[in-house]
């Protein structure tokens, strides 16, 4: 241990000049005499004034912060009420917790990470006061920090006007002192490649602050605990949390120049395209919905209580060994936060949240969950075979999608409404395993409508046989692998960086000359004595919203707070382009699951049924049409002939 050279007493000593000196905390001591519970502290002040006794905060913060309690006590003569001290402001001294090692124990350290699991707030008792069941003498006693467990006095004894016998005790609540504690679990950051899990424990004024889901930076104290064990558990003792952003995605000196250079290219987008997912050959219009997911709309929080929703949803819909899942791959390398599932062996407290039974610490209770929706807030979900999720998951999954929020509902007092702004990209098959291309190919999706409306981007990607394209492909497999690529203009980890930084800084607006043009698009899609075949048919106010998610995300990808032309011009564009690989220019095939070519087509054969296949063939009805009402379940072949499936 490092000899620091100061005494308890000097120390103490130190501390009062600091609580009032007009230079370090006399401010902040101030408003902690009023407040008698909590004061927050600056280290940076302290430090600059007294290097001496921040060097020693950061070496011995255990005995610091006794000797700091003390000083408050003297000064203030608040009868040894404790005082919860934080730390706040830039971190301490930043260390990543797969870094933590036994080097480390018993230091002030800053560490950053998502929330996965919070336990029950409750009362710890920090002093306990204990009588003597022989001679009624009492006795108080300080209670360890890092154990639930009661510790009571080994004799009662005579300096302290006890009997001095071993005795038994009763435990003095009334008289004791107690402080708001809760036990939190974090995880270090997604794009890490070694996932990490640490306990935290947090007091007082922080307490039922923090939820799964949140990215938080906590200020506090690496300990062990007080355990008989060969091998005690580590955990965080938190003197200050900072929830705005993770330090680790800020840019460096070298990047704010690359940074600077970038926002003076007239080309910025195409800079973004071409530097994403560059093993993936081509396919850039499904790079752009990528990349647009990633920068996200505009989340807007309405007076009347109700929300405009920003997260894009994306699905692709593919057949075998096509890039769909490259370019998950892809998305989740650069995407700042993220979280995944995959097919059958989702539940809905693994997507959406839930609360266990469980022993977090020493303290058996009932602890929260995040699902994988919430762990993504603010990111993007990926969910992998999508199709094979259980029924109950896709219902779960409408609420949230649309609201950005997840409901939970326990036993136990566990009921909470958490955050869950989360963006999903969804990865599936057709039900044959590869689209049938003489089929409708919503009707190959195994997903119902109300399902479907909530993606704002739907893309199919067929593998169609093409001798040039498929020699190109095969060879820029070839030399990704050997590493032979042309260099990409911005690396993973600088396109992580700047997607955080877009979404962080940039809150783009609509003016109204360019929402107006959002408007007549929509206004010239819904105008049935339009004749235009080019136009996309019944169009919804849902569509309208995710022109407007699309705009905002293009416009932050360009570093701007103003959405021109140019973002609705990309917006509509990839908007068509996910229609056109549907091969439908009907939303109703989307929104309801019923285009005005079905409904149409069901209306001039119900007078018909029942009636054989040729007869239905020879009334002008092609093969095709049968099959979509096969597919809708509308009519079943029955015998030779078919029947309203409700007959």
């Amino acid at each position: 241990m490092v000899d620091l050279g100061i005494d308890d007493k000097t120390l103490q000593g130190m501390w009062e000049n600091a609580l009032q000196d007009e230079n370090i905390y006399k401010p902040e001591f101030e408003t902690a005499r009023t407040n008698k519970t909590s004061m927050t502290l600056d280290f940076w002040k302290l430090d600059q004034k007294n290097m001496q006794l921040g060097e020693y905060l950061i070496n011995r913060p255990i005995n610091a912060l006794n000797r700091l309690q003390k000083a408050v006590h003297s000064i203030t003569n608040n009868g040894g009420i404790p005082v919860n001290i934080t730390f706040d402001g830039r971190p301490l001294n930043k260390i990543d917790i797969t870094h933590l090692r036994t080097k480390d124990l018993n230091k002030l350290h800053s560490i950053e990470g998502f929330v996965i699991q919070t336990s029950k707030p409750y009362s710890k008792c920090v002093s306990g006061v204990f009588q003597c069941r022989k001679c009624g003498n009492k006795i108080t006693l300080e209670q360890p920090i890092d154990t639930d467990q009661l510790y009571e006095p080994l004799e009662c004894m005579e300096e302290s006007g006890g009997c001095g016998r071993t005795t038994s005790w009763d435990f003095k609540q009334e008289l004791s002192m107690f402080k708001d504690f809760q036990r939190i679990l974090i995880q270090n950051p997604f794009h890490h490649k070694q996932r990490i899990e640490l306990e935290t424990h947090i007091y007082d004024d922080h307490v039922g602050n923090i939820t799964p889901g949140e990215w938080v930076t906590f200020n506090g104290v690496y300990l062990l605990k007080n355990q008989k064990k060969n091998v005690p558990e580590q955990y965080f003792l938190v003197r200050g949390i900072e929830t705005s952003h993770a330090r680790s995605l800020e840019f460096t000196d070298e990047e704010n120049e690359q940074l600077e250079q970038l926002r003076k290219r007239n080309d910025i987008w195409d800079v973004l395209v071409d530097s994403f997912a560059p093993s993936v050959y081509e396919n850039k219009i499904l790079k752009e919905a990528c990349l647009l997911q990633l920068f996200d709309g505009v989340w807007y929080d309405l007076e009347d209580g109700t929300t405009r929703r920003g997260s894009i949803h994306i699905l692709f819909a593919g057949d075998p060994a096509t890039v769909k899942s490259v370019l998950k791959q892809g998305s989740s390398a650069v995407s700042p936060r993220y979280s995944s599932a995959t097919g059958k062996g989702c539940s809905v407290a693994g997507i959406i949240a839930g609360s266990r039974k469980d022993k977090l610490g020493d303290k058996e209770g009932w602890i929260l969950d995040a699902g994988a929706l919430v762990l993504a807030n603010g990111g993007v979900c990926y969910l992998d075979e999508f199709d094979k999720m259980p029924e109950e998951v896709h219902g779960a999954l409408h609420g949230p999608m649309e609201q950005g929020v997840v409901e939970t509902s326990k036993i136990c007092s566990v009921n909470q409404v958490l955050p869950s702004r989360t963006s999903i990209f969804a990865v599936m098959n057709p039900k044959k395993g590869k689209f049938d291309e003489f089929e409708d190919f919503l009707d190959q999706l195994d997903i119902d409508s109300a399902m479907l409306s909530r993606f704002d981007l739907i893309f199919s990607i067929i593998d169609v046989p093409n001798t040039e394209s498929d020699r190109e492909t095969c060879w820029h497999m070839h030399k990704t692998n050997k590493g032979e690529l042309d260099q990409k203009a911005l690396s993973t980890d600088f396109l992580r960086k700047y997607v955080h930084y877009a979404k962080t800084n940039f809150k783009p607006e609509i003016p109204d000359e360019i929402y107006n043009i959002i408007t007549e698009i929509f206004v010239k899609c819904r105008d049935k004595t339009d004749k235009d075949g080019q136009k996309i048919k019944n169009m919804t106010f849902r569509q309208v919203e995710s022109l407007r998610r699309l705009c905002q995300a293009s416009a932050r990808s360009r570093l701007s707070n103003i959405v021109t032309h140019e973002d609705v011009d990309r917006a509509w564009r990839v908007f068509k382009e996910s229609l056109k690989s549907l091969k439908i220019s009907d939303l109703d095939s989307i929104n309801t699951g019923w285009s005005d070519k079905l409904r149409s087509l069901v209306h001039d054969i119900e007078d018909m049924l029942p009636a054989s296949y040729q007869q239905l063939r020879h009334s002008g009805f092609s093969e095709s049409d049968l099959i979509a009402l096969e597919n809708k379940k509308m009519i079943v072949e029955k015998n030779g002939k078919y029947f309203y499936c409700g007959d």
